[in-house]
């Protein structure tokens, strides 16, 4: 992703935690993050994508998330 893709991602992910916030003021005053937006730009860092090693294989379509949790 260019640098210029990267500001705008980062630009909208900022303007849905903004509204996201605004439509829950008041109410989410104890919460750590309005939204998951708010959580990935507090937290969350952009990475240059990368092959996957050798060693790991891919599943079936669609058994990703079992396969994290077993």
């Amino acid at each position: 992703m260019n640098r210029a893709a990267e500001k705008r991602l980062l630009q909208q992910a900022g303007a849905i935690a903004g509204m996201w916030r605004s439509a829950h003021a008041g109410q989410c005053d104890s919460w750590s993050y309005a939204s998951l937006a708010e959580l990935l730009l507090t937290q969350g860092h952009l990475f240059t994508p990368a092959p996957r090693p050798a060693r790991f294989t891919a599943g079936p379509p669609g058994t990703c998330f079992a396969t994290a949790c077993s």
